[in-house]
């Protein structure tokens, strides 16, 4: 059985404006990807710095912005002011595949329907991201997916409320729709995808939908910080994957500390090379908590034999940790985790409940 499969990506910009094929944040800070990227999808430590710090530029973030832009509040000694970039701050994106079918009898072809090829994902999913800031101390960022099968998912779509106590840095909230920050590596600081640790879904019940995976998007709200350059946290609730209306109850708590390289604020000098920015000589620990509750509605009978709805509830409490050790451009990240679920079993007769524990690393 032979089948080909071609990949098809592409980027794309407004093509009336001069900066043209570069994204939102590149064109607002008169920069390329590589400021921030490497192979896509993994962030060069300064990319992670930028992204830690509500995508912003460490110091004053207005100083360094190169697009024209217009006052909305002028700033005063009780606000910091308020401004829009002048130029829409839109990026587009899309990616898809064809599949070919050298042989139409093989198996593969069969089932697609004995197709030579296959054309209905070359246009997989379409992308349009917004990003930028509303002062130096607001940001927000954005991003919508069209599915071929014509479902449309808001997968990010959070406002930045930056430095509110404290020392530059220390004390952020972060509100909206987003990724839950359990780790200190990422999100995008894999090259194999947009990851940063297990594929762990919490709260999944026997038959049902998890109440929420670590590595998705979620409603919610995070406050989160980096302390003297070297400590971040985060501690956030979130809503959960809507499964049922029982699912709501998630809290997660996470902090690490990096010890050599750039600061994780990205401020002061660098820390990698100059001529090779991606790589630094680094080590980070990190360790993170989570409580999730979740249930799932079945149709059963009860004891009696008449016909009854049965609720599956799962509470489910984790914690685990991980590190990442960097040279030059050898990387190595592992971690491990360890989930206790106590599941509420409809028994008419007991009432009884049953726990389960489970370990990955």
């Amino acid at each position: 059985m032979t089948c080909v499969r071609v990949g098809l990506v592409a980027l794309l910009v407004a093509a009336a404006f001069p900066a043209q094929a570069i994204p939102v944040f590149a064109r607002k800070y008169g920069t390329s990807c590589q400021t921030c990227h490497t192979v896509y999808p993994k962030l060069t430590p300064f990319g992670e710095a930028f992204r830690r710090n509500g995508f912003r530029f460490p110091g004053t973030d207005s100083d360094y912005w190169k697009q024209d832009s217009i006052t909305l509040q002028a700033k005063t000694a009780k606000s910091e002011g308020s401004t829009l970039v002048a130029i829409p701050p839109l990026s587009f994106g899309a990616n898809g595949n064809a599949i070919v079918h050298p042989d139409n009898t093989a198996s593969a072809a069969i089932a697609d329907n004995s197709a030579r090829f296959s054309l209905r994902d070359v246009l997989g999913e379409a992308h349009v991201w917004t990003g930028g800031s509303l002062s130096d101390k607001t940001t927000y960022f954005g991003e919508v997916t069209f599915s071929s099968d014509g479902t449309v998912d808001v997968e990010h779509l959070q406002v930045y409320f930056n430095d509110l106590l404290g020392p530059q840095h220390a004390v952020n909230l972060r509100v909206g729709r987003g990724f839950n920050t359990i780790s200190s590596f990422g999100p995008h600081s894999s090259y194999i995808g947009d990851t940063r640790g297990v594929s762990l879904a919490v709260a999944g019940l026997q038959g049902g939908t998890p109440s929420w995976n670590v590595l998705d998007h979620y409603n919610g709200v995070e406050a989160t910080g980096v302390v003297g350059g070297r400590l971040d946290y985060a501690v956030g609730l979130n809503a959960g994957m809507g499964a049922s209306l029982r699912n709501s109850e998630n809290v997660y708590a996470h902090t690490g500390f990096k010890i050599g390289g750039m600061r994780l604020d990205g401020e002061g000098a660098s820390g990698t090379s100059a001529d090779r920015p991606w790589e630094e000589t680094a080590f980070t620990l990190e360790g993170f908590a989570y409580h999730a509750f979740g249930s799932v509605d079945f149709a059963g009978t009860d004891d009696t034999g008449a016909p009854a709805t049965l609720r599956f509830d799962n509470t489910t409490n984790g914690a685990g940790g991980g590190l990442r050790a960097q040279w030059g451009s050898l990387e190595l990240n592992s971690g491990v985790y360890f989930e206790h679920h106590t599941r509420v079993v409809p028994d008419f007769a007991s009432g009884n409940a049953s726990s389960a524990d489970a370990i990955a690393h």
